[in-house]
């Protein structure tokens, strides 16, 4: 059971292509099954998100072999209602990698766990950009007898898991914008941010795919940009008490 990617194919059963896991799979009767939550810092499940939080992503394959050991497959992503990436997955667990199929990320297995029952895939995730809205995660998971032969394999139906913005932190959300103390803006070599206090802060630059492209510790006001592309990009100051949300544009 090879990894997707190495066939270049996404089948998760979502949107950007129509396929899923049965397409190549099929036959087995394993009763396989597959189940996705996402988790914050403190260990609960959750249903929504907070832009640029990070979370623990975790699909649990599991099926049934009478005579043996099975082995495990999976893939997944997430993506906006515009059908493309939502945040950036990263940190993967044991047999578990991150890959890109046409510039879309994609979590799978990096090659098939063996087990007798079940496999918990697990990898980080890192939530979008304010103002990204829902986010669906489209995944399908595979079990197998382990003997390369594909038409004994069990696919898993593709789930999808719905993830919605946390409302407090909208760009609705005026207290949280600080886009009128980012300056100059647009900005060509570097940003300032005036009137929030340095130290015990974190600042993430967040594209608008929701990837994080710098990250670093909020101890000076002034923040160089001069790398990063022409675009629209968020900044995120934010420690255990205070978040602070704003845009600004690299030219």
């Amino acid at each position: 059971m090879a990894p997707a990617n190495i066939d270049g194919f996404d089948r998760t059963g979502g949107p950007l292509w129509p396929e899923d896991c049965s397409s190549c799979h099929s036959g087995g009767d394993y009763n396989p099954a597959i189940e996705i939550s996402f988790k914050d810092i403190d260990g609960f499940a959750v249903s929504s998100y907070i832009p640029g939080n990070t979370y623990r992503m975790e699909a649990l394959v599991s099926g049934d072999i009478p005579m043996g050991s099975a082995v495990f497959g999976f893939q997944g992503m997430a993506l906006t209602d515009a059908n493309v990436q939502a945040g950036d997955f990263s940190n993967p667990g044991d047999f578990t990698q991150v890959v890109l199929l046409d510039g879309v990320e994609y979590v799978e297995q990096s090659e098939p766990p063996t087990d007798n029952e079940s496999f918990l895939f697990e990898a980080e995730w890192t939530a979008p950009a304010v103002g990204t809205g829902d986010v669906t995660i489209y995944a399908c998971g595979i079990v197998g007898n382990g003997d390369g032969d594909k038409e004994i394999d069990s696919p898993a139906p593709p789930i999808t898991v719905l993830l919605t913005e946390d409302s407090e932190t909208s760009m609705s959300d005026i207290s949280r914008d600080f886009t009128s103390l980012i300056y100059p803006n647009p900005a060509a070599n570097y940003i300032e941010i005036s009137e929030i206090e340095t130290g015990n802060s974190n600042v993430r630059i967040i594209n608008t795919a929701g990837k994080v492209v710098r990250e670093q510790a909020f101890i000076k006001n002034r923040i160089s940009v001069v790398d990063l592309p022409t675009g629209l990009y968020f900044v995120q100051v934010s420690n255990s008490t205070r978040n602070y949300i704003g845009k600004f544009l690299k030219k």
